[in-house]
């Protein structure tokens, strides 16, 4: 079965924004401990890790999701979906206590912010659908044909309901 092309091009992003990320990541917990040595107070100090330390898994798990995407394995599917939630989530409320700390200097993160959150809603959309869901489940089963595991009775009945539908 073929990838859908929408999965080729998530899969794509994700692999490329979890590189992205993870160079971030690297170089906020650096500038972090820079930051540190010049006295900086320890609220911003604490902020920039915690964040650059979720910014950092989140970007390895994208990169490993991204991976996942390409070889159809039906684990990426539910790994970069919980990615796209809780980068929501982190989003959210790394804009709420960037204004809290930074004031009006967090204003210039909100393009990133609505960049953010329309890129994981339509991912979250995108991996919810049916079809793309089928995809998965198909690619799944054509694995283990080809691995030479039977297929249960249960599954080809469930199949079978799938494609009359």
């Amino acid at each position: 079965m073929e990838r859908p092309k929408g999965v080729t091009i998530f899969a794509i992003l994700e692999i490329l924004l979890g590189l992205a990320g993870m160079v971030g990541g690297v170089l906020s917990l650096f500038f972090a401990s820079v930051l540190a040595g010049f006295g900086s107070e320890v609220s911003n100090e604490i902020f920039t890790v915690t964040f650059g330390l979720l910014g950092l898994t989140l970007s390895i798990l994208s990169f490993i999701a991204g991976i996942g995407l390409l070889r159809m394995k039906k684990w990426s599917r539910f790994l970069v979906m919980t990615i796209a939630a809780f980068a929501i989530l982190i989003n959210l409320t790394n804009f709420v206590v960037s204004l809290a700390l930074f004031g009006l200097f967090a204003i210039l993160g909100i393009v990133t912010l609505v960049i953010s959150l329309i890129y994981n809603i339509v991912l979250l959309v995108y991996f919810k659908k049916e079809d793309v869901h089928h995809h998965f489940d198909n690619q799944h089963e054509e694995q283990k044909a080809a691995d030479g595991e039977e297929t249960s009775q249960v599954e080809i009945k469930d199949q079978e309901t799938v494609h009359q539908q």
